[in-house]
């Protein structure tokens, strides 16, 4: 109800108050809430969107994924979609989910990346919840020049945490050319 409020308060207030406005709904959270400020990145105002991007970029629940992502994707500034990457990034990196949900997120992540450092982001998410998902994720990345190395570093790190619980990770390994690794002992 809160953030229904402050939604219709947005309407035609001034820019320092619209500003004001998305930081109370940032801080509100909640459905209503994320669809407002997620509307207000892709607006025309660089003030709005700066903040409505970053705003996004810290929201503490997981339903902020498809809007970071779609805006990461169809955004209206680089610096806003990479801001919206980062934040879809953290979200797979740090929220509880099930598995196939962050691979389909570092999936998704790593497309939508334009730049290397982002994509080098990803492959630390992979590195972190080792699975063979994850580790044909990180081999499929080894195909990108300008990640190449880091994706090839991911793929023996994830194989090497993967050693001792799934017996076709050497194949896996073997068909993407990569040397055997040996069991992680902790």
């Amino acid at each position: 109800a809160c953030a229904t409020e402050l939604a219709a308060a947005l309407g035609d207030s001034p820019t320092p108050t619209k500003v004001a406005l998305l930081e109370t709904l940032g801080a509100v959270g909640g459905a209503k809430a994320l669809a407002v400020v997620g509307s207000q990145a892709k607006s025309t105002d660089p003030e709005l969107q700066d903040v409505s991007s970053r705003l996004l970029g810290e929201w503490m629940t997981i339903d902020a994924a498809p809007v970071l992502l779609d805006l990461a994707t169809t955004g209206p500034f680089d610096k806003y979609q990479v801001r919206a990457t980062r934040g879809y990034i953290r979200i797979a990196r740090q929220f509880n989910m099930p598995n196939q949900e962050r691979v389909d997120m570092c999936r998704n992540a790593f497309n939508a990346a334009k730049r290397s450092d982002e994509k080098q982001l990803v492959l630390e998410v992979l590195e972190r919840y080792p699975n063979r998902q994850m580790l044909s994720l990180a081999i499929d990345a080894m195909k990108v020049p300008e990640v190449k190395e880091r994706a090839t570093q991911s793929a023996l790190v994830i194989a090497q945490k993967l050693a001792g619980e799934d017996s076709q990770v050497q194949d896996v390994l073997s068909k993407a050319g990569l040397p055997k690794v040996e069991l992680e002992i902790i």
